[in-house]
Parts: C-alpha cells; structure tokens; sequence
C-alpha cells in the first residue's frame, strides 16, 4: 500500500482548502511531511511515547510529541520552507495540523494491527520521497528497513552541516577561475559529465542486483526499497469500497475511482454478475485518468463479491493492495478476510474497526421527534437532514457522529448537494435570510470537517417552503450525494412535531 499517495488523497485537500496549489510546492512539501512523519510512527519507541492515547484531529501540539527535538523540528520547517518557497510561518502551520491528522488516518488503515507494525509492513512507499536531511531525526531501524545505513545517514547529515550536500538543481559549486584555470561556461558542463560517469559506474555495479539507483532532483543519490505497490509512481492506485445491509444484500457499491471507462465497465460486470442488474443503481465509480487502469483484483472480484454476498452489514475497501474487511461479526470478519486472503494473496487483508459502516442498526421505522427549541440532525429517507430551533441556525452538536457517511463519500470524492427550506408561516423575507443562513451553516460544516468546498453545490428546491402544519420541514437543510446512490439505506422515519409553533 503507499501510505503517501494515500495521504495525499485525504488529507492534503484537509489542509490546503480552498487554496489551490498551481505550482504543486504545497503538495510535495506535504509528502516530505507525511513521509518524516510515517518513519517516526514506524518505531515503537517514537509511538510508546503517546501510544494508543486518542489525539484530536486540532491537536496543533501533537507535533512536540511526535517530534519532541525542537532543534528538528526547526529544521525540519527551515529545509521545507526553503526548497518549496513556502514561507516558514505557514509551514509551520502546515505542518502542525498535519501531524494529528495523519495520526488519526494512520490508525484508522491500521485497524486492530498495532500501528508501528502497520507501518513496518508498509513502510517501502517512504523510502523514495524521505528527504536526506531529515535522517538526522529518523530512528535508526527505520533506516535500516529503508535500506539506509547508518553511514550513508551520517555522511549526508555531516553533508547537510557543511552546506555541500547536491541541491535540488544538482549543479557543482565551481571553484574561483583564478584557482580552477577555466573558463566559468565550462564547468556546469564538467559537473554534468562528471555526474554522468559516476551515474553509468552506478548502473554497471548494481547491475549484479537487477536494482538501478535512483536519482531524484532535490536529494541525494538513494536506492529505495522494494515498492510493494506495482502501481507506477505517476499513477494512483484505484480504489473501491462496498458494503451490505442487513439482509446481505448490496446497499452500497463501487464506490471510489479507477483510470478508465473500461476498469469501470468490468467492475460493473463483476457486481452485476453477483448482485443483478439491481446493483447498477448502488454502483458509482469516478474515473480520473491520473489513477492506475490495472486493478488487479478485477479477475477475482467476482468471487470476492460473492464471499460477501449474504454477510449481513459487511463493508469491504480497496486501497491499492490494501484490503479492509469490516462486519458486526468477529467470526464474519475472520470468515471473510481469511476468504479474500485465500483469492488475492498478494493483497494485504486485514479487520478495518474504523471504516463507517453503510448501513443502518435502528429499525426499519423509527420515530423520532423535532424539537422547535433545541437543533437536531436524522436520516431520512437517504438523506442526512439538518433540523433547527426556531429562529436560530446553530448546527446540532451530535452532527459529527450522524454525518459520519456523508463525510466519507465526500473524502472518496463524491459531491454533495446542500438545499435548504424556509417556514410556511411569519414574515417571508426573514425566513428566506434565516434559511440561507442555516444552509451557510451546514456548508461551513460541513468544510469544518475536511469536505472541500468544490464538492458541495447549493441546490434550490423546486418547493423551498414546508407543508402547511409541519412548520419542522422548514426549519432543515438537506444534505445528499448528488452524483451517485445514498451511502446509507433508504429507512422510513415518521417524524412527529414537538410542537405546531415556528
């Protein structure tokens, strides 16, 4: 699995909002980062410091404990600062929101695997993108795991004091022309030779391991582990995420994005094949050329599907050769992971405690009941509503653990749609003000929680006025997916007024 295209999937639109990153600096900068930060969660003794401790996603102080040397930490903010014209002040920033949010995301791929063990096993996507000068502050195992030994670290480190390491444009500081002899023009072109014999005597002496060293712009000379992923490096890895409902039939299918119209078509088979035409209503897969077009599982996804089929409240995800099983059934799960295990044994399975599940534990029917005094938040019929008291537009405090579904299709790129409703009764120009600030309040929301704010689009109602005598269908704002099925099932809630007062 490759942990940093995994994280620059979800969290660097977290941290970048609505800023958008033309030159690309903020986002390898946010590599280097996520990197630094898997090589020190990799060591037990670097993660015993806070261990399975919970860390809030806005826990800016993390950063001290993750990486206690402030001296590294100032260089680590000086270097990235430096090399991606970023200012120091807002990589500082960057940086310190990162830290508790990669954590976070970390734990949840880790499932029950104890972290530092997850990330041993996945730790050869760090060793291409781990910048040199970092080493300093990179425990030693880590080092050896990446193929790094402790002379190279200390000899790039030694480098990096005396100012003499290769810089990102990996030209030669030439000497004065009165020492060297030569015509200035000539020199770069010296260094560039020079670079080229030592770069073929390189090719020619690791050639008896069939492993070429490789030679990135902004650091040194390093030879990575063996990638586990045989995604390209210029591509990402598809994903894809689907889940049962109670009665073991699909709820929630083809979730997630692949490289073509044709990887969609055979996924779509797959589910079909399974499911029954039925299932082309919950299948929804985005297609983005900049992901992979060969998903290895395709040939066996068939008979995935149907190791799932039947197993009730199931959720299954793919991330590159990553697999998350979940169920409400230790003995399920087992069932299951084992099953996929035995189908796709190059794929690293494992229980996935954290992934949402996509279907509903309340009753087909629930009953529920909309205070006019105090905010509250229900599903309906597929849809996350937002109920509010009487003139005000303050969200209800619970939202975050109702919206865990709707925030997840949004992280795996779905676009929401957010209409809002006015009261049928009083003053209809107040009530459309009290409306669109609802609505701005659930959009804020919303982006408070990592949606970002080009996946959400204001949708007017065609009616934006309650029914006569339900005054509570006008005090909500809708939230949905606009371009693919309901992450949840469709369950009938009678909701019965606390009152007929506005």
């Amino acid at each position: 699995m490759n942990l940093i295209e995994h994280l620059t999937r979800t969290i660097t639109p977290i941290l970048l909002g609505n800023h958008t990153d033309t030159t690309g600096n903020y986002t390898s900068l946010l590599e280097k980062v996520y990197a630094i930060f898997i090589a020190r969660l990799a060591d037990n003794q670097s993660y015993s410091v806070f261990g399975d401790a919970a860390i809030e996603k806005e826990d800016v102080t993390f950063l001290d404990r993750l990486l206690p040397n402030s001296l590294h930490r100032s260089n680590m903010v000086q270097e990235l600062s430096k090399h991606y014209s970023v200012s120091e002040d807002e990589t500082q920033t960057l940086v310190s929101r990162a830290a508790p949010l990669v954590l976070n995301e970390l734990r949840g791929l880790s499932g029950t695997m104890p972290l530092p063990a997850f990330l041993a096993n996945n730790i050869s996507s760090v060793a291409s993108v781990l910048p040199t000068w970092a080493y300093a502050f990179i425990p030693a195992g880590i080092l050896t795991a990446l193929n790094i030994s402790p002379a190279q670290a200390t000899t790039n480190t030694t480098a990096h004091t005396a100012n003499t390491r290769v810089e990102e444009n990996l030209v030669a500081t030439p000497k004065p022309e009165e020492t060297s002899g030569l015509p200035k023009w000539l020199l770069p072109l010296i260094a560039l030779l020079i670079l080229g014999g030592l770069a073929a005597m390189l090719l020619k002496g690791c050639g008896k391991d069939n492993e070429a060293p490789r030679i990135q712009t902004n650091e040194a000379v390093v030879a990575p582990a063996s990638v586990a992923s045989a995604t390209p490096a210029s591509l990402l890895a598809p994903t894809l995420a689907f889940a049962t409902g109670a009665d073991g039939a699909l709820t929630l299918g083809g979730l997630g994005t692949v490289g073509d119209e044709g990887l969609k078509s055979k996924i779509l088979g797959a589910f079909t094949n399974v499911f029954g035409t039925d299932a082309e209503k919950a299948v929804s897969l985005n297609v983005d050329p900049t992901y992979d077009v060969n998903f290895p599982a395709t040939d066996k996804l068939t008979d995935v599907l149907n190791l799932v089929k039947g197993v009730p409240s199931a959720s299954v995800k793919f991330d590159g050769n990553h697999v998350m099983v979940a169920t409400p059934d230790d003995a399920a799960t087992t069932k299951l992971i084992d099953g996929i295990k035995a189908l796709l044994p190059d794929y690293n399975v494992m229980a996935d405690s954290a992934m949402p599940m996509a279907t509903a534990s309340a009753p087909a029917t629930e009953e529920v009941v909309i205070s006019s005094t105090e905010p509250s938040v229900y599903f309906e019929n597929g849809r996350l509503n937002f109920y509010f008291a009487t003139g005000k537009a303050d969200v209800a405090p619970q939202a975050v653990e109702k919206a865990k579904e709707i925030l997840e299709a949004a992280k795996q790129g779905k676009k929401l749609g957010v209409s809002g409703y006015t009261d049928s009764t009083g003053n209809a120009t107040a009530n459309e003000k009290l409306s669109k600030e609802r609505a701005q309040a659930v959009q804020k929301f919303l982006i408070d929680n990592g949606v970002p704010e080009a996946q959400l689009e204001l949708i007017k109602p065609k009616n934006t006025v309650g029914a006569q005598g339900k005054e509570q269908e006008g005090r909500r704002v809708e939230v949905y997916i606009v371009d693919g099925p309901e992450m949840i099932i469709n369950t009938e809630t009678v909701v019965v007024p606390a009152s007929t007062t506005n």
